[in-house]
């Protein structure tokens, strides 16, 4: 957009150099006019009182400027020389009165040297007044005796013709004027009649020429000299009108007929004038410079007033309206004039008239109240006492003052300087290719595009705000580092356009607002790096849709950051962006999920310092390091001091403490949860994670609202694999499996509406728990323990309180009184086994195996606990059981009354059981059998043999 804005901006300044184009040949047509002054009659060619003719002594100069016929060439004329200017008449009559009628009058005058004996030059300017003069001097007229007095006025009657076949050979510069009743005196030249100027194929008219003279002092010359001085400025008055053709190609080019070069029409209400001094043309009232086209189309400036300064080829700009010329003579005017050039083009609008430049050639349109064109350094200049308003292409800029200069010629720049001064914006369209939506930049202070160690710099000043497709940044300072095509080719198919961006700074109070970024920072940058499209860069197909690997809001995406400082770098294949990697400073907060948010479990990252490296590639790594740092995803939290994460394999490492949330479904004894919690996982070596699968290493702490279990090493596998993206990750990851190696302990609480019902603890070497199918499975040696409230009023099973064979159990069961918390505390050699699900044909079920050593009985607290060996006398109400496998079960029964809040369980003992207690007051007993089966909801005891021993 820039490149077109300043190219359209120089496009303007083209349309307004028409005008210098018009004055610089106008210039020369209307100089010569009063090419009398200062000339000193050197010699007389013929003397009034002798009846023959001398020689003709300037027939040969003269023959080379008129037709053998001309009036001149038929018998020697009086002429009056000094060798810069010659007056040529066919005879004068003086009166007493000091005038003086002239017949036939010729001024010759010549800009350079005339060498004599040499071809006279043919950039001579000629005057011819056919109709003769009439001069009024001061005193009177001596012939032959120093010639003229001083002249105080003189008429050129009749038709008057300026002409000069000018410097270049042909015609296309040949100088022609005509006029008529030219009247003139020491101080003005001027005609009331219509002038008409013509250059070549370039034409102007118009009425009322007046020339400002500059008087000598009548010190500085003789009595016989013309006082007459330099040229101070000319005038046209009235119905200025001029025409341009054009020899060299088309102004603007654009959307114009092939080889169409339509002339330059320019119109003035106002006067014209020149000013010698400062060498300044300037038109006034209603301005008009238009060119029209076959099909249409039309380029025009409209203006109030026009001033255009002039330079000479020593100088850049003459804007000066002293008097600082070498000499103010005719000749040294001249002299000036053949070396002028334009400087500087300036165009001043009113409020009713403001300054109005369209070109339809370009889509191109710029109203302003003052517009300055400095042809030298090639600077435009648009400035308005609120704001100028300039249109290309569909793009546009407000702005009080708008300021471009074009790149140095043989500079190797694409693009030249911008300065967008005061409250402004702009708006453009993007690339060619790409859509159609513009975009628009605003800022309160400037807007500026400068070089910096020769590189383009586009920067926003004063709070700018970028508006795009769906959201806006705000800064305080925005910064644009461009790229320009190399002009040997080299860079064609590698940069999609002449003027490319290569770094984005945005400093102070950065915030980004849109349905796919936001964020907040203080200071964002954006590196871009454009590689060849034959670069390989792996196969990252399978990852298309993942925004850190393509850059860009694709399938939905949103994202959200907050930090100190971010740094984002793009790689651009084919036109086609990526990013590639992210630096994130301070604290921040990178937020990825799906727009909407409702289909998808969202990242989250937070932290002081996020890396991501080769993100478009499937080697993506992603660093995250603080204090601690967190990434959460698909209802996963992963903290530590650093993370290193590679989002193409789902994997992350971790080598410090940390901590990790894990959602769970049912709590770590496989008891369905009523509403899903957390566990959190706590370590103090390290973590891995590959796909599904979480390893966390030394003195690793897992907890939930129920319970604490501390292991060495902890391996959780995941229902689904863990992906670091936003938007592939459909619903929660939870819990599947745990797993605990090197040694594990563990403490869980039951707790219902009214308090604690139950307390479970164990220790073994590793364990196995699967939450999907309620599988688990241990290494021992190790133990279980559990204190909870027992469905059964009876103090211990009922067949140890009487062993009488016809006693009435429930009879005497009714009659006992209740202890309601009993302890079991199970010790194994080999290891666990069973499932903590429950089904309609399955109890949870747990059973320790090898070397078995229980005891079940009364304890006062949820604290205490029972020795699982036999000292002494048995406790009362208390069953010391023996054997090589223990199965403790819900009991099915207790299934039936979900609303209680005791627990109830069935044991099985198997593998020479031995049993020890008291029966009531009868003493101690003691039971031997290959199975032992108790039932506490029914109080039921049962033994069996092996079928050898009974």
């Amino acid at each position: 957009m820039l490149r077109r804005l300043t190219h359209a901006g120089i496009a303007f300044a083209t349309t307004v150099v028409i005008y210098q184009v018009y004055v610089l040949l106008a210039v020369p047509f209307l100089e010569p006019i009063p090419q009398g002054p200062e000339l000193i009659p050197a010699t007389i060619d013929s003397d009034l009182a002798q009846a023959s003719l001398p020689t003709h002594k300037h027939r040969d100069l003269l023959a080379h400027y008129f037709p053998a016929d001309h009036w001149s060439l038929q018998q020697p004329p009086i002429s009056f020389d000094n060798e810069q200017a010659m007056i040529v008449l066919d005879g004068y009559r003086p009166s007493e009165d000091g005038q003086v009628r002239v017949g036939k009058c010729v001024l010759l005058f010549f800009p350079n040297e005339r060498i004599p004996g040499e071809t006279p030059p043919n950039d001579a300017v000629i005057l011819e007044a056919p109709h003769g003069a009439l001069l009024q001097l001061d005193e009177g007229f001596q012939a032959g005796l120093g010639g003229f007095g001083r002249l105080q006025w003189a008429r050129l009657e009749g038709d008057i013709i300026v002409r000069s076949d000018m410097r270049d050979a042909g015609s296309q510069d040949d100088l022609l004027l005509r006029t008529r009743d030219l009247y003139m005196n020491q101080d003005l030249i001027r005609t009331d009649a219509p002038v008409e100027m013509q250059l070549g194929q370039h034409w102007g008219r118009g009425k009322k020429l007046e020339i400002r003279l500059v008087a000598i002092e009548r010190g500085e010359v003789g009595s016989s000299g013309l006082d007459i001085g330099g040229i101070d400025s000319i005038e046209i008055v009235e119905n200025i009108e001029a025409q341009v053709t054009l020899q060299d190609g088309d102004l603007f080019g654009g959307k114009i007929p092939a080889g169409e070069m339509p002339p330059l029409g320019i119109t003035s209400q106002g006067r014209f004038k020149f000013d010698f001094s400062s060498n300044l043309a300037s038109f006034l009232d209603h301005v008009c410079v238009l060119q029209e086209y076959s099909n249409g189309l039309r380029n025009q400036l409209k203006c109030d007033a026009l001033n255009l300064f002039f330079a000479t080829l020593d100088e850049s700009v003459v804007v000066s309206h002293g008097n600082e010329s070498a000499t103010t003579s005719v000749a040294g005017r001249t002299r000036t004039i053949g070396t002028l050039h334009p400087g500087t083009i300036e165009a001043i609008g009113t409020d009713l008239n403001p300054v109005e430049v369209t070109a339809d050639t370009h889509d191109a349109h710029v109203v302003c109240g003052q517009m300055r064109i400095e042809i030298g350094p090639q600077r435009v200049t648009f400035s308005g006492q609120d704001e100028i308003i300039l249109t290309y292409q569909g793009s546009e800029v407000h702005a009080p003052m708008v300021q471009y200069q074009a790149p140095p010629a043989n500079s190797g720049y694409r693009i030249g300087t911008l300065l967008a001064a005061g409250n402004g914006w702009l708006k453009a369209l993007p690339l060619e290719g790409k859509d159609a939506h513009p975009f628009e930049v605003s800022w309160t202070d400037r807007l500026e595009l400068r070089r910096v160690q020769g590189r383009p710099v586009l920067s926003a000043q004063g709070r700018p705000r970028l508006t795009m497709v769906g959201g806006q940044l705000w800064a305080d300072q925005l910064q644009l580092i461009l790229r320009e095509r190399a002009w040997d080719g080299s860079e064609d198919t590698l940069l999609p356009a002449e003027i490319a961006p290569e770094r984005m700074v945005a400093t102070g109070r950065v915030n980004l607002e849109s349905a796919e970024l936001s964020g907040k920072m203080n200071h964002l940058m954006i590196d871009v790096q454009y590689l060849p499209s034959d670069l390989a860069r792996g196969n990252a197909e399978q990852f298309s849709q993942s925004s850190l690997l393509n850059g860009g809001a694709v399938g939905g995406r949103s994202y959200h950051i907050d930090s100190e400082q971010l740094t984002v770098e793009v790689n651009v294949r084919d036109g086609r962006p990526a990013v590639s990697g992210i630096d994130a400073h301070g604290e921040l907060t990178f937020r990825e999920s799906s727009v909407g948010g409702e289909t998808s479990q969202p990242l989250v990252v937070s932290g002081d310092e996020l890396l991501v490296r080769n993100a478009d590639t499937p080697a993506a790594q992603i660093s995250l390091r603080g204090k601690p740092a967190t990434v959460t995803s698909a209802g996963m939290s992963i903290q530590a001091v650093e993370l290193q994460m590679n989002r193409g394999t789902s994997g992350a490492l971790i080598d410090a403490p940390g901590q990790l949330m894990i959602p769970m479904q049912r709590d770590l004894q496989g008891n369905l949860l009523a509403q899903p919690e957390t566990l959190e996982i706590n370590w103090q070596g390290g973590m891995t994670l590959e796909n599904d699968r979480v390893t966390i290493r030394g003195d690793v702490i897992a907890r939930t609202s129920s319970g604490q279990l501390n292991t060495n090493r902890l391996v959780a596998v995941l229902s689904a694999p863990l992906s670091f993206d936003g938007t592939t990750q459909p619903q929660e990851t939870s819990l599947a499996q745990i797993e605990c190696w090197e040694g594990v302990t563990a403490q869980f609480v039951q707790r219902d509406a009214v308090g604690t019902s139950s307390v479970s603890k164990m220790k073994l070497q590793s364990i196995m728990a699967n939450q999907l199918t309620g599988q688990i499975q241990g290494v021992g040696p190790g133990w279980l323990e559990s204190v909870h409230l027992a469905t059964s009023s009876q103090s211990s099973p009922a067949p140890f309180n009487d062993v009488t064979p016809s006693a009435d159990f429930t009879a005497v069961g009714a009659s006992l009184a209740s202890q309601h918390l009993r302890c079991l505390r199970v010790e194994f050699a080999r290891g666990l086994e069973g499932n903590l699900h429950q089904t309609n044909l399955r109890s949870r079920h747990i059973a320790a195996v090898g070397d078995v050593h229980a005891v079940y009985g009364p304890v006062d607290s949820f604290e205490q606990t029972l020795n699982t060996r036999l000292q002494g006398d048995p406790a009362p109400e208390t069953i010391y059981i023996e054997g090589q496998r223990l199965q403790v079960a819900e009991s099915p029964n207790a299934r039936l009354n979900p609303g209680s809040r005791l627990s109830a369980v069935e044991l099985e003992a198997t593998g020479g059981v031995v049993i020890e207690g008291l029966a009531g007051n009868q003493g101690r007993f003691t039971a031997r059998a290959h199975i032992a089966k108790y039932d506490q909801m029914k109080t039921q005891f049962v033994l069996q043999w092996d079928g050898v021993r009974p």
